[in-house]
């Protein structure tokens, strides 16, 4: 994944053929890796 200064985080996981990606304006914020662990959580799901 790529992660920038004001929270924006994107990863892609092509085994899963996915791409996600999550704009915020929240530095160090929890945010984008609740969202990136509820992403992974529904594929195993």
């Amino acid at each position: 994944g790529w992660g920038g200064a004001f929270g924006t985080r994107s990863w892609t996981d092509p085994s899963e053929e996915l791409t996600a990606v999550i704009f915020l304006q929240q530095p160090y914020g929890p945010a984008q890796y609740d969202f990136e662990n509820a992403v992974q959580q529904a594929i195993i799901d």
